[in-house]
């Protein structure tokens, strides 16, 4: 049985380089997002486990009005291959716009491949996607319900002690607290059936 260890697509920065995962620095409208993490923390799990598929997930999303613009997985692809992990490896999801649209194309995988599927992104998203896969309609009965919900964070730092301090730094700001609280806010939503998933 294949395992898979899907990265949910964020935010991306765009700058002389190309075009790259967010870092705490940067970030949406609604704060900085860290979602350069999440490849780091897929690296290291991958590291661990070179059996299972990392699943890069992601189409245009905000992006789709933007000229020249790709699609998160493949900026996510192209950051996970320059870490070492092998094409063949790597499975691409490029449709998907916003968060639920990535857990409706996650459950379609988990109902193809009979399989779990690990999903990893950050602390602050965590809360939100859990709600979804409880209360969305379209998900309540998916085998994606069972999915392992993994902290970005939380293994960058069991892997590497160093980015302790940092982490706790972003989470103490006030750009993140915003953040937090709009994220609350959505969870909140979703269980009163007010959110759009649209």
């Amino acid at each position: 049985m294949p395992k898979y260890l899907a990265i949910l697509g964020g935010g991306l920065h765009h700058d002389a380089e190309g075009w790259r995962t967010c870092t705490f620095a940067e970030g949406d409208n609604f704060g900085p997002t860290g979602d350069f993490l999440r490849v780091l923390a897929a690296v290291f799990l991958f590291e661990r486990d070179p059996d299972m598929y990392v699943v890069a997930v992601g189409g245009k999303g905000q992006y789709a009005q933007t000229p020249g613009a790709p699609t998160v997985a493949s900026v996510l692809t192209d950051e996970l291959r320059a870490a070492g992990i092998p094409q063949e490896q790597i499975v691409l999801e490029e449709r998907s716009g916003n968060t639920y649209q990535q857990l409706l194309a996650l459950a379609q995988l988990a109902e193809q491949s009979d399989t779990t599927i690990q999903i990893i992104s950050n602390n602050w998203h965590l809360p939100r996607i859990q709600a979804m896969l409880a209360h969305a309609p379209a998900l309540q009965k998916s085998t994606l319900r069972d999915a392992q919900l993994v902290s970005a964070e939380d293994v960058v730092i069991q892997f590497d002690a160093g980015w302790k301090e940092k982490i706790e730094q972003v989470l103490r700001s006030p750009a993140m607290a915003k953040r937090l609280a709009i994220e609350r806010q959505g969870v909140e939503q979703i269980k009163a059936g007010t959110y759009s998933f649209v």
